[in-house]
């Protein structure tokens, strides 16, 4: 006849414990965090840029537009949205590039420093994430026009993303001025 060594179920609990946290693997003593940057990729006089997220309004379809008169030719005119007046500017206009009517034509809605204006692009792209390593060493190549606006890229998949700044481009004189 054997004797059985009854055990109570809360010090059978406890050897369990124990015997995890000796099986266990130890936590990692450095979690590794990737930085990521993000952006609304658009096309422009035909080349791809980048612009940060949070410089971005909106995205609209071209709304219906009333012509200011005395405005300047890429002054496109206002636009009725929600009961607010938008002012609509064609960047490719401003920047001397060839006027463009395509049917993916969107604007890019920014709000900055007093300025509420959709600007029309030649595509708007989507939402677009980078990680800090595809961070371009040295400034990307563009037209001399819109390298004033322009604060670094990125590298991905062999397409340069130069970074464009809506607000930087809110706050040049020459966008503000609008009359002829």
């Amino acid at each position: 006849m054997s004797l059985k060594k009854t055990v109570h179920p809360y010090e059978l609990l406890q050897e369990m414990d124990a015997l995890c946290i000796k099986m266990a693997d130890s936590f990692p003593s450095e979690i590794k965090v990737t930085d990521f940057w993000k952006g609304i990729g658009f096309i422009l006089g035909g080349k791809k840029y980048i612009t940060p997220w949070n410089e971005v309004a909106e995205i609209q379809s071209l709304p219906a537009l009333t012509r200011v008169p005395g405005a300047k030719d890429w002054v496109k005119g206002v636009a009725n949205v929600r009961g607010t007046l938008l002012p609509v500017m064609d960047l490719n206009i401003f920047f001397g590039y060839k006027r463009r009517k395509l049917r993916k034509q969107r604007l890019l809605v920014v709000k900055h420093d007093g300025i509420y204006s959709g600007l029309i692009v030649d595509e708007v792209l989507g939402a677009m994430t980078f990680e800090k390593f595809e961070q371009m060493d040295k400034e990307p190549q563009v037209d001399e026009k819109i390298d004033y606006f322009l604060s670094g890229g990125f590298s991905k998949q062999e397409t340069d993303w130069p970074i464009f700044s809506l607000h930087a481009l809110a706050e040049y004189p020459e966008f503000r001025t609008v009359t002829k």
